[in-house]
């Protein structure tokens, strides 16, 4: 295994930088910085009360969607019986 030990005393008399300097620097770069919102979800409670308050169903959208779902079960079944 190779290594290098590297002395900070060395580096620090070498390297001045003022508040300033840090901020002006930091300001610029500022999104490197910032980490993506997130959340870190142990469980959820979904009550269907809650939600179906929460929605609204237009009956002729309800039907045509029910209408695309039996075609849709329909050739499967087809294409079932087709295969056997």
């Amino acid at each position: 295994m190779r290594y290098a030990i590297l002395p900070l005393a060395g580096y620090t008399a070498a390297v001045k930088v003022d508040d300033a300097r840090a901020k002006s620097w930091y300001d610029a770069h500022a999104e490197d910085y910032l980490t993506p919102e997130s959340v870190r979800l142990q469980y959820a409670e979904l009550r269907l009360d809650t939600i179906a308050a929460a929605l609204s169903v237009d009956p002729a959208e309800l039907t045509a969607c029910t209408s695309r779902s039996r075609a849709v079960t329909s050739r499967r079944k087809s294409a079932a019986r087709a295969i056997f």
